[in-house]
C-alpha cells in the first residue's frame, strides 16, 4: 500500500535511535535545511562531522551532531540525502547582501529575497511590539499584539512552506507532481504516487523549523488540494513541510 508517515520529535539526542529505524526504511530523504557546500562531503566522511558543524548556525548542537553520524550511515546504505529549505537560503542571501552595506530599498522588488525579507521584517516587527506592549500597554492591547504576531509569523511560514513544498516536487523525480492550495489555506493533501512509495515527515531539523520530510522508493508523491487518494493523508502544511 502507497502511503507516507507523518511524525514529529524534538531536538533531543535520544530521539535520533527512533528517526533512525523509520528513516531506514525509505531510500531519499529531504532535510530541512539549506544546502551547505561540505554536506556531501561530510556524508562520504572526506569531511569530518566537528568541521562540517563548526561554521553552522546551530540551535541544538548535540541532536545535530547525532543527526550527521545518523545521516553517514544512511548514505553509506545507499540512501539518497538532499538539503532543501529555499526561504533559509534566500534569508541568508539577504543577510550577506546587508552585510556588504546594502540596504532594504537595494533589494529588486518582485524577487523571492524581496518577499522573505518582507514577512521576516514584518514578523520580527510584531514580535517586537508584542514585547513592548506586555511591558507597558493594557491586557487587551497585548492580547491585540499577540494576534498581529500570529498573523504575521503564520504569513512567514506559509511562504516557507510553499517554497519548501514546491522544491521538494521539483526534486522529487519524473512522476507527475501538482502542488496548488486547497480551499483552507493551512492543508494539503497527499497522495502517493502510482508506485511502491512511503514517505516519512519527522519533526527534527537543524535548524528552527517544522521538520523533514522523506519521499521514498524512488516515486514522488503528489501534493495536491482536494481529497487525497489515501482519505487518511490530510494535515496541515506546517506539520508537512
Amino acid at each position: 500500500m502507497n502511503h507516507i508517515s507523518v511524525g514529529f520529535s524534538i531536538h533531543r539526542p535520544e530521539i535520533v535511535p527512533v528517526t533512525a529505524r523509520i528513516m531506514e526504511q525509505h531510500d531519499v530523504i529531504f532535510l530541512e535545511e539549506p544546502p551547505e557546500a561540505g554536506f556531501e562531503d561530510m556524508l562520504n566522511s572526506s569531511l569530518g562531522v566537528e568541521d562540517y558543524l563548526m561554521p553552522l548556525d546551530l540551535e541544538y548542537p548535540e541532536f545535530s551532531r547525532s543527526m550527521c553520524y545518523l545521516e553517514r550511515d544512511l548514505y553509506a546504505r545507499g540512501k539518497k540525502l538532499i538539503q532543501v529549505e529555499p526561504f533559509v537560503e534566500a534569508l541568508l542571501s539577504v543577510h550577506e547582501f546587508f552585510a556588504q552595506g546594502n540596504k532594504p530599498g537595494d533589494l529588486k522588488r518582485n524577487t523571492l529575497p524581496y518577499f522573505v525579507y518582507l514577512v521576516e521584517r514584518n514578523a520580527s516587527g510584531a514580535l517586537l511590539e508584542y514585547y513592548q506592549t506586555a511591558m507597558i500597554g493594557s491586557f487587551e492591547q497585548t492580547i491585540a499584539a499577540v494576534k498581529k504576531f500570529a498573523r504575521a509569523d503564520a504569513a512567514r511560514f506559509r511562504l516557507r512552506d510553499s517554497l519548501r513544498s514546491q522544491e521538494i516536487a521539483r526534486q522529487a523525480g519524473s512522476h507527475p507532481v501538482h502542488i496548488c492550495r486547497s480551499r483552507h489555506d493551512s492543508l494539503l493533501s497527499v497522495a502517493a504516487a502510482p508506485a511502491q512509495t512511503e514517505g516519512f515527515i519527522p519533526g527534527c531539523s537543524r535548524f528552527s523549523g517544522p521538520g523533514r520530510i522523506t519521499a521514498a522508493k524512488q516515486a514522488s508523491p503528489h501534493l495536491q488540494s482536494g481529497r487525497s487518494a489515501d482519505p487518511g493523508l490530510c494535515f496541515s502544511s506546517r506539520a508537512v513541510l
